[in-house]
């Protein structure tokens, strides 16, 4: 897993400053993960190798961590397998470049007019997707999620499915009937630990009228599952994220 840094020593519950091997691909309001436990950004000092985190965020508990305890950025972080083409797993130093095919790409643009795409490849194409009209006070849906499907996804005998991957929804355009209760289950097909989370009427997130899988704000680990009844008993037009990936999981689901 690329985009993986370290403690350097251990971290007690009321710790709020982690020193790490390298701050470089952090930034101010991302939330990390050490162990089980979420944590926010606030402050980044890069003279130090330190970030300044609020502790325990999105219903984790603040833990003791160990020395050398990993420190993952989900939202910037790629799973690959080693030492394919022929070649040899290897140690990288920080800061070590990632190239997305086995040669370098060429110089200049890569998509556009005139650009030349890397390993043959063609430029790729603008992902579909719908601009929905949100009930009014949803919070607005980030330029960075994912699109908002067009094919629409509603239950069946009472069931809706919703897959995930690392990191997306793999449906996220959802409609269910006013007043009947529908059992939503996710299914993480991916490694990195996931949920979903709509925000209620009142358009806040983390408050009662939220609606939530698992039902105790908890996450998904890598290839599991879990299941909760939503009643919805206010039509509209509401939107949910993964809690983990608040910038890239999100979708909306119509309640009619």
């Amino acid at each position: 897993t690329l985009g993986v840094r370290r403690c350097l020593r251990a971290i007690s519950p009321a710790d709020t400053v982690l020193p790490l091997e390298s701050v470089a691909s952090f930034r101010e309001g991302d939330v990390v993960q050490v162990d089980q436990e979420l944590m926010r950004v606030l402050a980044i000092d890069a003279a130090a190798n330190a970030l300044q985190v609020e502790r325990g965020v999105q219903g984790t508990v603040p833990t003791r961590h160990s020395d050398g305890a990993p420190v993952h950025d989900p939202s910037n972080e790629i799973v690959v397998e080693r030492g394919v083409f022929s070649t040899e797993p290897a140690p990288h130093p920080v800061g070590t470049q990632v190239l997305n095919g086995p040669i370098p790409p060429p110089e200049g643009p890569l998509t556009g007019e005139g650009g030349t795409p890397p390993c043959g490849q063609l430029p790729p194409a603008a992902a579909p997707g719908i601009t929905p009209t949100l009930s009014p006070g949803q919070p607005q849906i980030p330029r960075t999620a994912q699109p908002i499907q067009a094919q629409v996804v509603e239950p069946r005998d009472g069931l809706i499915e919703v897959p995930m991957r690392d990191n997306l929804f793999v449906v996220n355009n959802l409609k269910v009937r006013l007043n009947q209760s529908v059992n939503v289950k996710i299914i993480n097909e991916g490694q990195n630990p996931h949920n979903l989370r709509l925000a209620g009427p009142d358009g806040a997130w983390n408050t009662g009228d939220d609606f939530a899988v698992p039902a105790d704000g908890s996450f998904v680990q890598g290839g599991q599952e879990a299941v909760a009844v939503f009643m919805p008993d206010q039509p509209g037009v509401y939107v949910f994220r993964c809690d983990v990936h608040p910038t890239t999981m999100w979708g909306i689901v119509t309640v009619e």
